[in-house]
């Protein structure tokens, strides 16, 4: 399998765009030889976060951008954000996917890794690493492996919650 991420445009099952142009599936492309025929096989799904789930029985947009904002906007958006969706951020993992202990996590800073099916791509939940990893602890969507022992390493940041910078 080879896995990405890439601009929100609809998802294989048919479910329509809800939110920003930011959005982001996963995809994965895989190829099976089978008779001597070689097959390509593309799919992308999108993740389906909580913020996910409430903007599409919403129907709209619920959250307003806060990391690229000016100083003026983001006290305003992170209050329209607690007040529409109730938290000051989107859990949209939509920056990276990497595969870590057998799972295929969905990255996105600030937010805990969404953990996805590598073959259909269908979220499987919030990943916390069978409970090491408290829901408050901000992770990162560009984790490392160390070399010597094979663990994950991460910062992570969140410019509301503390500790608003962690490593682990």
């Amino acid at each position: 399998h080879g896995y990405g991420d890439g601009a929100a445009a609809g998802d294989e099952d048919g479910v329509a765009a809800v939110g920003e142009a930011g959005e982001r599936t996963g995809y994965a492309v895989s190829s099976q030889s089978q008779e001597g025929v070689r097959r390509i096989r593309y799919r992308n799904r999108y993740v389906r976060t909580n913020s996910w789930h409430d903007e599409l029985r919403h129907g709209s947009r619920l959250f307003r951008p806060l990391m690229n904002t000016s100083g003026i906007s983001f006290l305003p958006h992170a209050m329209a954000n607690l007040l529409m969706g109730g938290n000051f951020l989107k859990d949209s993992a939509n920056t990276a996917l990497t595969s870590f202990a057998g799972r295929l996590l969905a990255l996105q800073d600030t937010m805990p890794p969404w953990e996805l099916d590598a073959d259909t791509l269908e979220t499987v939940g919030s990943c916390d690493f069978d409970g090491s990893l408290p829901f408050y602890v901000p992770f990162t969507a560009h984790p490392k492996v160390a070399p010597g022992t094979g663990e994950l390493l991460f910062f992570g940041f969140n410019p509301v919650y503390p500790p608003h910078c962690s490593v682990g």
